[in-house]
């Protein structure tokens, strides 16, 4: 049996990355319609008590995901800095560009999830008020 390339392993781990990308966006954009349909509902004054704490619980939830997610990502920038260097120092430089891919879709990937939960949060706070 013949040894699978590194360079096969990371396009494959890209590619994995990305279809994670397009599942956190659609995520995102199921998330931001129900907020959008309660900022329509807030606009007629007519939110219930049910509304009104949905919006309390998710945004408390979605809070504690950034927090979460916040520092996952201070903890992972290093790691992927870690990571760069070492695929730099350990593979000749025209192979380690090839496997940079994996280290930027992972961190688009995190900013990702950072920003939509940051603005799911904003939304929810301006629902709150």
């Amino acid at each position: 049996m013949q040894d699978i390339p590194l360079e096969l392993i990371t396009s494959f781990l890209s590619i994995i990355g990305l279809i994670m990308i397009f599942r956190q966006y659609f995520g995102y954009k199921k998330v931001i319609e129900v907020v959008k349909d309660l900022g329509k509902i807030k606009e007629n004054n007519k939110l219930s008590q049910e509304n009104k704490t949905y919006i309390t619980n998710n945004l408390k939830e979605y809070q504690d995901k950034l927090t979460y997610q916040i520092a996952l990502n201070k903890l992972l920038y290093p790691v992927f800095i870690i990571i760069g260097a070492a695929f730099t120092m350990l593979v000749p430089f025209d192979q380690a560009i090839i496997h940079f891919n994996v280290l930027f879709v992972g961190f688009i990937y995190i900013s990702i999830i950072k920003i939509h939960l940051g603005n799911i949060v904003k939304f929810l706070e301006e629902l709150n008020e």
